[in-house]
């Protein structure tokens, strides 16, 4: 499904990489397969953590246990409901890029009407947060998409 679906569409956006780790191979398939096959496949990994620092421990960790599947896959990193004071973005950005050696950090700040939306099942209209989910998507945009079968059968035809 995952190639099927990158073969058939420029952008393929997939929320589903939680755990990695491997957890035993009882199965055919271990319990995490889809998202380490995620992972592994992407031209870029965005990374979402909660700027508290139980969310900046948990990131650490899955970054780890991505970068064991994804050694050289660009990274942006987005910090949400991230704080408006300067200095504690700056605390927040100085342990992400001195740990991760990624610099591409995207602040999406804690806005209560995107929860509100959420919760009735609105869009959300302009405003910070959707300037920050803006930024991302430049980012991911700008990333060079790697070669594939599909691809070189496109050109050639």
């Amino acid at each position: 499904m995952i190639d099927r679906l990158a073969d058939a569409a420029h952008v393929v956006v997939a929320d589903g990489a939680g755990s990695l780790e491997e957890v035993g191979t009882s199965a055919s398939r271990g319990r995490f397969a889809t998202g380490r096959a995620l992972v592994t496949e992407a031209d870029v990994l965005v990374a979402v953590c909660d700027a508290s620092p139980h969310g900046i421990t948990r990131l650490l960790t899955w970054v780890v246990e991505a970068r064991a599947l994804a050694v050289d896959t660009p990274m942006v990193v987005v910090v949400n409901r991230a704080p408006g004071a300067r200095f504690r973005r700056g605390e927040l950005y100085e342990e992400i890029t001195a740990s991760l050696g990624t610099h591409h950090v995207v602040f999406a700040p804690y806005e209560a009407r995107v929860g509100d939306a959420a919760w009735k099942g609105a869009m959300v209209g302009g405003g910070a947060f959707a300037r920050a989910v803006a930024r991302v998507a430049d980012l991911v945009a700008t990333v060079p998409r790697r070669v594939t079968e599909a691809s070189i059968l496109d050109v050639a035809s």
